[in-house]
């Protein structure tokens, strides 16, 4: 093929035109084809500018600091890596990102995803409509539609779900603004360790055995109840009122009290005074060391308060006050040092004095007194 062009003129247009050599200046043919190349190269040439200046008009400006990333009427990312994209999208703090129309991220490094949404604090993420993390929430998450955040290192999932103090995780919030007051959280495994979250089924299973306990363990409050109280290693209080004070002191019942070391009261008001000492029954009171008392308050036939010769009723339980002593039987009294007393109001009075049978009396030291209301003196 003959590769070789020469200019010609073309009569009709007034120009020079490139054609074949072979090609005839005065030829309709040759001046038709060198038409037909100038109107495509002037096509072209239009079509190209017109596209240059109709594209300016749909130009995204660049922003004042080069940065930056605005798109979109109205947006506007003024600081260092900021991104704005969306109408009237405002990232006005370093590193921000807001994306949505309306959106407004001016915390550092925070991002406000969704229309209308608002993140202030500084690393702060608000994603959803309208949702929103204020200045105090640094380190904030709001997500979901109208969430909020208030507090610093907060998270509020869900449509709706509000923080008001630091360091904490809301699913609902606690006037129901926006949304749900209060959510299910469903599918949770059973927690492990010290910090994990525990299921229902957990709770049941402590709920189980508390119930299996309180089968065979019950108390009921008094009338302006006080609780238990215990001070010393391996103490054990267990009634209204009731103290164990001391090294491996127990108190059982309401009032009850065991006040020395190794000390026991059971009962209500039964005290437990003396060093290992024990105090069985309403009232009873052993107060010397070692010494042990048994019984409560003294009854007639009729089960009413034994009354005395004086007509004082007897309100005491059996009290063992010597050393060493033993009282058992209600009302039963032994006073001195390894002193007995067994019965009903049996009383022993003195070192070593002993009592035996209802009402029996032994005064004085070594003295015995054994039978109903007998009497027996000692030295």
């Amino acid at each position: 093929m003959n590769r070789i062009y020469r200019k010609v003129w073309n009569k009709s247009l007034g120009v020079w035109a490139v054609a074949s050599e072979l090609a005839s200046g005065d030829s309709p043919g040759a001046v038709a084809s060198a038409s037909f190349i100038d109107r495509r190269h002037r096509l072209a040439l239009t079509a190209a500018i017109a596209l240059a200046l109709g594209g300016a008009g749909f130009a995204t400006p660049l922003p004042a600091n080069a940065q930056s990333l605005e798109v979109g009427r109205g947006a506007s990312a003024p600081a260092s890596k900021a991104t704005a994209i969306g109408a009237n999208s405002h990232a006005s703090a370093t590193g921000a990102v807001a994306t949505g129309a309306d959106s407004s991220a001016s915390g550092v490094n925070s991002s406000a995803i969704g229309r209308q949404t608002n993140a202030i604090g500084e690393n702060a993420v608000a994603i959803g409509y309208n949702s929103f993390v204020r200045q105090s929430g640094e380190n904030g998450v709001a997500l979901g539609a109208n969430a909020g955040v208030t507090g610093a290192n907060s998270v509020a999932l869900g449509a709706g779900s509000r923080t008001h103090e630091d360091n904490v995780v809301s699913i609902g919030s606690d006037n129901g603004r926006g949304g749900p007051a209060t959510r299910r959280i469903t599918n949770v495994t059973a927690g492990v360790n010290a910090t994990d979250a525990v299921n229902v089924a957990q709770l049941r299973d402590v709920a189980d055995v508390a119930e299996n306990t309180a089968q065979f363990f019950k108390a009921t409050p008094g009338e302006d109840s006080v609780g238990a109280y215990v001070e010393g290693d391996s103490a054990l209080a267990a009634g209204d009122g009731a103290n164990a004070v001391g090294t491996a002191t127990t108190a059982l019942g309401t009032g009850a009290n065991a006040v020395a070391e190794n000390a026991t009261a059971v009962g209500a008001n039964a005290l437990a005074s003396g060093q290992n000492s024990a105090a069985f029954g309403h009232n009873a009171q052993a107060n010397g060391p070692a010494s042990v008392a048994v019984g409560g308050a003294a009854v007639n036939e009729d089960g009413e308060p034994l009354i005395t010769n004086g007509g004082v009723p007897v309100t005491t339980g059996a009290t063992s006050a010597g050393v060493g002593g033993t009282a058992v039987g209600a009302s039963a009294n032994a006073d001195g040092f390894a002193a007995s007393s067994f019965g009903v109001g049996a009383y022993a009075a003195g070192a070593q004095a002993s009592a035996f049978g209802a009402v029996a009396n032994a005064a004085g030291d070594y003295a015995t007194a054994v039978g109903t209301q007998t009497s027996a003196s000692g030295t």
